[in-house]
């Protein structure tokens, strides 16, 4: 019984989705939409931060409520492999597939923290040694977020964030997952407007999957009541 249900596990199977794919990690408290995660060692976790981070639990965000953390217990000797592999998906180009994402280590971790990033060509997997590591080590170098981008080949069908920490009380956390085709020369304009009593920062083209800022500014005597994205009004945490 317990070998048929291992089996089981190993059997499930998702959905594809298509690209450019994004995740945040913030629709739940725990990872959705077919992502998955492996620890070599659960024992050697932190658990108040591991797995899908809080904000208000001393977590960093990019995007909040919600990211993704990876750490090791103080009281734990040697070095404990995680992961976080992607749902299927499947490229509708022939571009190659990049991976972009943001990370950073966790507040006063005063070392850099190692991760390296793979994928797989096959349509499914048995095992994170199944996957072609496509960097070498990489590290999150600060508690400052950090901005990544990774290009995988065109029939990629899963990518993998091996986390390989040195044994010490560690932590890195990943938010702001982008999976898409590496097409050359997208770019999307950004159209800004405001109202008499201020000023916004001008419209502009921005690289498909860059990040682009925008500064609102009140005139004196005036204050932002709200912000307006593609018709839809944003909450205050948002700006």
């Amino acid at each position: 019984y317990f070998l048929l249900l291992l089996f089981l596990i190993q059997g499930l199977s998702f959905a594809q989705v298509s690209l450019p794919y994004a995740y945040n990690f913030d629709g739940a408290n725990t990872l959705t939409e077919g992502w998955q995660s492996e620890f070599e060692n659960p024992t050697a976790l932190t658990l108040q931060l591991t797995g899908v981070a809080y904000a208000e639990y001393g977590a960093s965000t990019y995007s909040a409520p919600h990211s993704w953390a990876f750490s090791t217990s103080a009281q734990t000797n040697g070095a404990y492999n995680q992961y976080l592999i992607s749902p299927r998906f499947v490229n509708p180009t022939t571009d190659s597939v990049q991976l972009r994402f943001k990370c950073c280590t966790v507040i006063g971790d005063l070392h850099s923290e190692p991760f390296r990033v793979g994928y797989t060509t096959a349509d499914s997997y048995g095992s994170t040694a199944d996957f072609t590591w496509r960097t070498g080590i990489m590290y999150a170098e600060s508690e400052e977020w950090q901005s990544f981008s990774v290009n995988m080949p065109s029939d990629a069908q899963y990518v993998i964030i091996h986390y390989c920490p040195d044994g010490r009380y560690d932590g890195m956390f990943i938010d702001d997952i982008l999976i898409r085709p590496n097409t050359l020369g997208l770019e999307h304009t950004v159209y800004v407007s405001a109202n008499a009593g201020g000023t916004v920062t001008p419209s502009a083209s921005v690289a498909d999957g860059d990040d682009y800022l925008l500064t609102v500014t009140a005139d004196p005597g005036h204050y932002i009541q709200s912000v307006v994205l593609d018709g839809q009004e944003l909450s205050q945490a948002a700006f």
